[in-house]
């Protein structure tokens, strides 16, 4: 059972949902009074450390397509199914409210919470020419999401990599053989991504690659010399593996060694999207507690 204040949260919750819904009210005046009122804003992402790519061992295809051919790591997250499935967001709907006792029928116009979609490659070929259009690609963009595709279908067709799948005939799990790719044909079926054969009686669902093999097959793109700024590469870190007697590191180093995946990558200086994704890994695990951190005083 509910106590008071719960109750009155959750019927404030459903309120400002509904006047939302009736366009009574913009997202952003539902957001701001439901944190006013002690309740989480109605759009929301989940932590990002929670949802870190680089540790997952295997990538979706979207996830693949993401980093080859944007070569960025937070792309890569928000095209991540797990991840989508837990991201909330304001749509505009029209609808039909019933009225005079439901025989006859209003059009409205509101916003509805809705979760996020499952993507797929049509979607991703959408978000690319939308940040094509808007001059929103990330600086470490390498080629269209088509040309992705290619240059995956290139390598899995040569053997250079493998592609995990379920069989949609048996939905059992199996590596496709690369003599196979030549008679695959992608499709979309209820919006999600499968392999046809050409004569469609055999396919392919829930593709999955070796996060280590995208990343050695495609690294992360080295920006212009003309910048000034060179990468920081795993030959840099023998001073951080061994720390010394008192087992600390500089904070600079300890961000370094994150953003490289344990000196397993080279990461451009530039390349803020990657320094961004350490601090937030980094700083919630200090401020619970499972990272020590020492310092002085500012000015001592």
């Amino acid at each position: 059972m509910m106590d008071t204040n719960d109750s009155k949260r959750y019927r404030l919750r459903n309120e400002l949902i509904s006047r939302a819904q009736q366009g009574e009210i913009t997202p952003e005046i539902a957001d701001a009074e439901a944190e006013a009122n002690g309740l989480r804003a109605f759009a929301s992402k989940p932590e990002v450390s929670k949802f870190d790519p680089m540790n997952e061992s295997r990538w979706s295809l979207t996830m693949a397509l993401a980093w080859i051919a944007w070569r960025d790591i937070e792309l890569v997250r928000m095209h991540w199914n797990a991840y989508r499935a837990e991201c909330r967001g304001w749509a505009f709907r029209e609808w039909r409210q019933p009225v005079a006792e439901g025989t006859q029928f209003a059009l409205r116009k509101g916003w509805f919470v809705e979760t996020e979609l499952p993507t797929n490659v049509d979607l991703l070929r959408l978000c690319d020419d939308e940040m094509r259009l808007h001059s929103r690609l990330p600086v470490t963009t390498k080629r269209t999401i088509s040309d992705a595709l290619d240059a995956l279908k290139e390598f899995l067709a040569d053997g250079a990599l493998i592609a995990e799948a379920i069989e949609i005939t048996t939905g059992k799990d199996a590596a496709i053989p690369d003599r196979s790719w030549s008679f695959l044909a992608l499709q979309q079926e209820q919006d999600q991504d499968v392999l046809r054969s050409t004569s469609g009686t055999s396919g392919f669902r829930n593709l999955k690659f070796l996060r280590r093999d995208l990343l050695r097959l495609w690294p992360s793109r080295q920006f212009p010399a003309a910048s000034g700024l060179g990468p920081i590469t795993p030959e840099m870190f023998q001073a951080i593996c061994t720390p010394g007697d008192d087992g600390h590191v500089p904070f600079d180093a300890a961000i370094c060694w994150i953003s490289t995946n344990g000196g397993s990558l080279a990461v451009e200086l530039a390349d803020e999207s990657a320094w961004e994704r350490a601090v937030s890994l980094l700083l919630p695990k200090i401020a619970s507690g499972k990272i020590e951190i020492i310092g002085r005083p500012f000015g001592a």
